[in-house]
């Protein structure tokens, strides 16, 4: 059934078991000698305000315990190298979920399926963790925000965190997360949460304020669960991508008003979030950014990069005298001022036939850097960034610092240098 139960609350548990009553009790979903898997929607913990709340993942955990569950898995795939243990460590929930009875899975270290796609929307192929295709229940856990990368992070998002890095870097390349519709179609969530207690707005998920909204939304139909959180955060259902193309590929229901809701009124709490900027344009006087013919994937990493950046170092760039970023491939008669500092982001940027004596002019600057790499969102590159400036922007320190944490126990991907005349 396509029904969400929305119930307003302040205090978490309260609120979440009268949300599960709306929709039948936890004891409809969890069962003895079932095994379960948990999606959290859990980030680096450095920048991300929003995320899933430690009271619900372990709520759904000892739930799932006292009912007999035979396993609880809790896995998700961090990017670029990042560490799942180093952040349960590091988000205080390891020792925390595993005394509640979870096993925390690596996914970067388990084994996956191939599996074929039938009518594919963008993979022909997925490879999907065995432990999630082999479960019972599969439990999507969501912190409902805006996000540079789609627009919104909502339950279809939540699947990002299952690819393993070859297909994240393949949807980042391609600029759009149509191809988690795959995933979805072949493991739909028996149950989602959306923990709309903050909803995070702005440029998600690096720089943004979290809104109060002391809601949490539970559904059996992830489509119609995603489509009354959009609306609740001012979006028209229609108009965003995902839930756009599940509806044309007769995925599910998105329409609001064909939606039963039970518990709260959508009006009552529905409020406009401002919406996060793609564009890297505009946004400091001290980083000036130009672009020749940007890919998607690369206009999403730098302003990844630069919400990253922006808020903890806006003072120091200042101070520095700013920087030139270039992105795209760019004109040979190519002719700017620049400022103190000088990036060259991504390969089409490094590459680029520019003139000789502009060449010159970038390579003889001091202050000079190159992100290799399409998308070039990588953590190497920022810790050497980091590396190379902190001298002269001493809050890099603390940049440096989380992503040598981060990475404990995962090998970072590593770049060949590069040079301009490669």
């Amino acid at each position: 059934m396509n029904q969400v139960a929305i119930l307003h609350g302040t205090d978490v548990i309260k609120t979440l078991e009268a949300t599960f009553n709306k929709i039948g009790g936890i004891k409809q979903y969890f069962r003895e000698g079932l095994t379960v898997f948990i999606k959290p929607d859990l980030d680096l913990p450095l920048g991300h305000p929003v995320t899933i709340q430690s009271q619900i993942l372990g709520y759904i955990i000892r739930s799932c315990r006292d009912l007999g569950a035979k396993e609880v898995y809790i896995g998700f795939n961090p990017f670029d190298g990042v560490s799942s243990k180093q952040v349960f460590k590091l988000l205080g929930l390891d020792y925390y979920l595993q005394k509640s009875g979870g096993t925390l899975l690596s996914l970067e270290d388990e084994t996956y399926s191939n599996i074929t796609i039938s009518d594919p929307i963008y993979f022909k192929t997925l490879q999907i963790p065995d432990k999630l295709l082999q479960s019972d229940i599969f439990v999507s856990l969501v912190a409902p925000r805006t996000d540079v990368f789609g627009q919104l992070s909502l339950g279809l998002k939540n699947y990002f965190g299952l690819l393993n890095d070859e297909q994240k870097q393949q949807l980042l390349q391609s600029g759009s997360l149509i191809g988690l519709l795959d995933f979805f179609k072949i493991r739909p969530p028996q149950l989602t949460i959306w923990d709309a207690l903050f909803v995070g707005e702005g440029q998600g998920p690096f720089n943004q304020k979290a809104i109060p909204y002391n809601l949490i939304l539970a559904s059996t139909d992830l489509l119609a669960g995603d489509s009354i959180m959009t609306h609740l955060m001012g979006i028209d259902p229609f108009k965003e991508e995902l839930l756009k193309i599940a509806s044309s590929n007769q995925l599910g229901i998105i329409d609001p008003n064909q939606i039963p809701i039970l518990g709260e009124k959508l009006a009552a709490h529905q409020k406009i979030i401002q919406k996060p900027v793609i564009s890297s344009k505009n946004v400091s006087e001290w980083f000036d950014v130009i672009e020749g013919e940007p890919c998607p994937g690369c206009q999403i990493g730098l302003r990844y990069f630069l919400d990253f950046l922006f808020r903890f170092i806006e003072k120091d760039i200042k101070e520095f005298g700013g920087f030139t970023c270039f992105i795209g491939k760019l004109p040979s008669d190519l002719t700017y001022s620049l400022k103190t500092g000088v990036i060259l982001f991504g390969n089409c940027a490094i590459f680029s036939n520019l003139n000789l004596k502009f060449t010159s002019k970038i390579q003889k600057r001091e202050y000079f850097f190159k992100f290799p790499g399409c998308p070039p969102l990588n953590l190497r590159s920022i810790e050497n960034f980091c590396l190379d400036f902190k001298e002269w922007l001493p809050s890099l320190e603390i940049i440096e610092e989380f992503i040598r944490k981060w990475t404990i126990g995962r090998r970072l991907q590593s770049y060949r240098p590069i040079s301009l005349k490669e």
